[in-house]
C-alpha cells in the first residue's frame, strides 16, 4: 500500500530546518495537485452522479474515518451557507462520530458503520424510490448517493458503508489514494488520487489529505454549478447569515442587477436576503 511506504527521499525531519520543510512540503503539495489533475475523467463522472442525486431529490452522504473523515465533514457543512441547499441534502458519516477530536479506533468498527448508515437512510426516508433491494423492481435504484473517503482505501467502517449502500441499491462512489485497494473495486464509481508515500511515512493528513480536499471541492462545486447553485462565478444561492456574507450579497446584486448599494440592501431586504430572488427580473427595482 504506497501511502504505508516510506518516502523514496527518508528525510530525518528533525535534522532539516524549517526553511527546508516548508518547500518539501509545498512540492508534496503539488504532487497531490497532480494526483487529482490525473483522475480527471474519475472526477467528471463523480461530479455528475452528485448532480443526479440532488436532481432527483437525493440525499449525499459521504463517509469516512480519520482525516478522511474530517475532510469529508467539511466539505458537506459547507454546502449550506454556500449554495443555499438544505443540510439533510449534504451529510457525513465520520467513524466514531468524532470531528474535531480524534477516534481513530473506530475505523475497525464495521457494525457502528452499518448502524450509522442505516440510521441516516431511516431519517432521509426513501426519497423517489424505495431503498430495500428486496423491495425494488429489478434496476430500480434510490435516488440517494453514498460517497466513501478512504486514504488507504481499505477502512473497514468505509467499506461497511458501502456494502450496505449496495444492498439498499443506493449507488456508491469510492475515493482512495492507493490503486487496486477493496474500496475501488467494491463501489461502483472509484477516485484513484495516487498520491504515494508520505513524507511523513503514513500520515496521510499530508499530501493524500490534501487531495482529497482538492477532489471533493470540485465534485461539489461542479455538481453545485451543474444544479443551478451558482450563477456565472457567483454565490447565487449564498445564505447570507453574517454580516461579512450580507456585504457580499450586496454587492452581488450590485454587479449583476447593475445598481447602487442602497438599492441593492432594499432589493435583498424586500427578497428576506435570498440573493437568487433578488437577482429576479420580478424584484422590484424602485
Amino acid at each position: 500500500m504506497r501511502t504505508e511506504e516510506h518516502h523514496p527521499r527518508r528525510l530525518d525531519l528533525t535534522k532539516i530546518s524549517p526553511r527546508e520543510l516548508v518547500q518539501i512540503v509545498t512540492e508534496e503539495s503539488h504532487e497531490a495537485a497532480r494526483a487529482v489533475a490525473n483522475a480527471a475523467d474519475a472526477l467528471v463522472r463523480a461530479i455528475e452522479e452528485v448532480a443526479r442525486c440532488y436532481d432527483r431529490g437525493g440525499t449525499t452522504i459521504y463517509v469516512g474515518a480519520g482525516t478522511s473523515g474530517r475532510i469529508a465533514a467539511m466539505d458537506a457543512a459547507e454546502m449550506p451557507p454556500t449554495f443555499g441547499v438544505a443540510p439533510e441534502r449534504f451529510v457525513a458519516l465520520v467513524a466514531g462520530g468524532a470531528f474535531m477530536r480524534s477516534a481513530e479506533g473506530a475505523e475497525d468498527n464495521r457494525e457502528q458503520a452499518r448502524r450509522d448508515l442505516d440510521n441516516v437512510l431511516r431519517h432521509i426516508g426513501p426519497g423517489e424510490m424505495p431503498l430495500h433491494a428486496e423491495a425494488a423492481p429489478p434496476g430500480a435504484q434510490s435516488p440517494h448517493l453514498v460517497i466513501g473517503v478512504s486514504a488507504s482505501g481499505a477502512t473497514p467502517y468505509v467499506l461497511a458503508a458501502i456494502e450496505l449502500a449496495k444492498e439498499r441499491n443506493i449507488f456508491t462512489i469510492g475515493i482512495a489514494n492507493n490503486p487496486h485497494v477493496p474500496l475501488v473495486h467494491l463501489a461502483d464509481h472509484a477516485v484513484v488520487l495516487d498520491t504515494g508515500p508520505e513524507i511523513l511515512a503514513g500520515s496521510t493528513r499530508m499530501k493524500a489529505g490534501t487531495a482529497q480536499k482538492i477532489a471533493l471541492n470540485i465534485i461539489s462545486l461542479g455538481a453545485m454549478a451543474m444544479c443551478g447553485r451558482v450563477e456565472a462565478d457567483v454565490m447565487t444561492h449564498m445564505t447570507p447569515v453574517s454580516d461579512k456574507l450580507r456585504q457580499r450579497a450586496i454587492r452581488i446584486v450590485m454587479t449583476q442587477r447593475r445598481v447602487d448599494a442602497e438599492t441593492a440592501r432594499r432589493i435583498l431586504e424586500q427578497c428576506g436576503w435570498v440573493i437568487a430572488r433578488a437577482l429576479s427580473e420580478e424584484a422590484d427595482l424602485r
